[in-house]
């Protein structure tokens, strides 16, 4: 996280530095204006500070995540004058509301199980509670290379035990997300992401549903089927093969082992233990 050294916590782009005074100089017989100036300039310059102060509480912790979301969706909907006022209005509420965390030691296990040694070191995958529209779950980037897991209330309490009528095995709506996950720190995320913007919070099943057929070479995939290729192998149910529904998980002779042994779980990540970055926004 980038610090102002005048003013830890704060962030450069908001404490802005206070212009040198201008002493005005009296002519000889004049009324003398110095004192009354110079205590106007230090009441500015002290109530600049207050505020900056002010300013680096607020950024810091759950309140910058927030403000960078409100302030990364305005700067791509409305232009570079909304996004200060994004940044500044989400801050505030997140430093309200959002809860974020990292993985537990048993979540971190479970995705490990599925995605080997893929997925991005701990402390770049945060764990909040913001839904999206109708109560979805969404993943999408943050600052500093780290990846936002938002599982809405729920999820947050309980990512392994949350289940959804689609989703109804534990832990498979927490691998289904963490795969977004993967395609954001693995390049896959950004090139699959119109198609499916376009189609909307409630997508139907043909949007995550895999192709009927899956063998090498690999078919491109949306964002959605190919996690769901990933959730399907995890725990099967009726968005993948039909002969494996009700069927254990996790199984090599699974019609979707293929993909997740030789895509997911083979994908290198470079600087994974330290400050590589993830595309942004």
């Amino acid at each position: 996280m980038l610090r102002h050294p005048a003013c830890p916590g704060a962030s450069p782009a908001i404490a802005m530095p206070i212009p040198p005074s201008r002493e005005r100089h009296s002519s000889p017989g004049s009324p003398s204006r110095p004192g009354r100036l110079g205590r106007g300039v230090a009441g500015l310059r002290l109530g600049a500070a207050a505020l900056g102060q002010s300013l680096a509480r607020l950024w810091d912790g759950p309140g910058r995540i927030t403000g960078a979301l409100a302030g990364g969706a305005l700067l791509a909907l409305a232009g570079p004058a909304w996004a200060l006022a994004g940044v500044l209005g989400g801050a505030c509420a997140g430093r309200i509301a959002l809860r974020h965390r990292r993985m537990t030691a048993r979540e971190s296990a479970l995705a490990a199980s599925v995605f080997g040694n893929s997925l991005p070191a701990p402390h770049r995958i945060v764990l909040t509670d913001l839904c999206g529209l109708g109560g979805t779950c969404f993943v999408c980037p943050g600052l500093g290379g780290q990846i936002l897991v938002n599982l809405g209330r729920r999820g947050f309490d309980d990512p392994i035990g949350c289940c959804t009528p689609t989703y109804a095995a534990p832990g498979k709506l927490f691998i289904h997300e963490l795969t977004h996950a993967w395609q954001l720190a693995h390049g896959h995320y950004f090139p699959r992401l119109l198609p499916r913007l376009l189609a909307g919070p409630r997508a139907g099943d043909a949007v995550y549903r895999p192709p009927a057929v899956l063998v090498p070479p690999w078919p491109r995939l949306t964002l959605e089927q190919q996690a769901t290729i990933v959730d399907e192998w995890f725990h099967p149910g009726r968005l993948g093969p039909a002969a494996w529904l009700g069927l254990p998980g996790m199984s090599e002779a699974h019609p979707y082992w293929l993909y997740v042994r030789d895509v997911i779980q083979a994908a290198s990540l470079r600087g994974r233990s330290g400050g590589g970055t993830v595309q942004c926004l």
